[in-house]
């Protein structure tokens, strides 16, 4: 598993994050939930090996994550950042060519066949051969969402991989934010991939989500299985406006969240 304890974070005198636990398991998608400022993004970037915390430790698959060395942690987690800054003229499929730089060792035959699966999977296939500056914002995030798809496609014998993403759904419009989130689900289904996502759409986390991480202020409020948080009266406090949850019309054990003051008008679930 991917696991964080006790991580504390500051810079000079500023806490960004304060004693906070996460453990991300394999076949588990994790939500973490939270206003601007309350520590997801820094969350993130520590259990991806990017930021050192200041206390605590991360460790993945039961190896401090000091211990690996890049190219092999590449092999086992992928980070899908809010923005990927990237103004050179690369075509598509390069840059999604880009995610399997860590597995050089693998035949090329295999390499071209994961990048086409990994674009397909991404709804970008049919982009492959335009240039990567030329794309929308929403098209962008799905070129690079194929490129950490491509990343972590092969299981290894080091142990479950790990993709984690943030804020993912930013830029994509209503359909391709279901799409990249079913995706990110059906990465799960073979048990050897766990997802970490940061979101801040509560009824997006309620659908897809096993287990939600509320931060605020850089400290965990609460954390536990989905429909335990969504119906806790921490998403009002954590977010400062009225909450409440009625039973999804669709989903079983799921719930839509309604935010705002006029929850007063929608009926509770039963």
């Amino acid at each position: 598993m991917l696991k964080a304890e006790k991580i504390g974070f500051r810079i000079a005198q500023h806490r960004l994050l304060e004693d906070v636990g996460c453990v991300v398991g394999p076949g588990e998608f994790v939500v973490v939930l939270g206003p601007n400022g309350a520590g997801k993004s820094t969350l993130l970037r520590v259990l991806s090996g990017d930021l050192t915390p200041t206390t605590g430790a991360v460790s993945l698959n039961g190896r401090r994550l000091r211990n690996w060395s890049p190219p092999v942690l590449a092999r086992q987690r992928a980070v899908l950042p809010q923005q990927s800054a990237l103004s050179f003229p690369f075509l598509v499929e390069d840059v999604v060519r880009m995610g399997r730089s860590p597995h050089r060792a693998v035949a090329r035959e295999r390499q071209e066949t994961i990048v086409q699966e990994a674009m397909r999977r991404a709804d970008v296939w049919h982009l492959a051969g335009r240039l990567y500056p030329s794309l929308s914002g929403g098209e962008r995030q799905r070129v690079q969402l194929a490129r950490v798809l491509a990343q972590i496609w092969d299981p290894t014998d080091l142990g479950p991989r790990y993709l984690l993403l943030d804020e993912p759904t930013s830029a994509l419009d209503i359909a391709h934010q279901h799409q990249l989130l079913a995706i990110a689900r059906e990465m799960l289904s073979g048990g050897e991939l766990g997802v970490l996502a940061i979101l801040h759409d509560l009824n997006l986390a309620s659908a897809y989500a096993d287990r939600i991480l509320l931060l605020k202020n850089g400290r965990l409020v609460a954390a536990g299985p989905v429909a335990e948080i969504m119906n806790c009266a921490d998403l009002a406090a954590v977010f400062g406006i009225p909450v409440q949850t009625i039973a999804h019309p669709q989903l079983a054990g799921r719930h839509l969240v309604i935010t705002g003051h006029h929850v007063s008008d929608a009926r509770p679930s039963s």
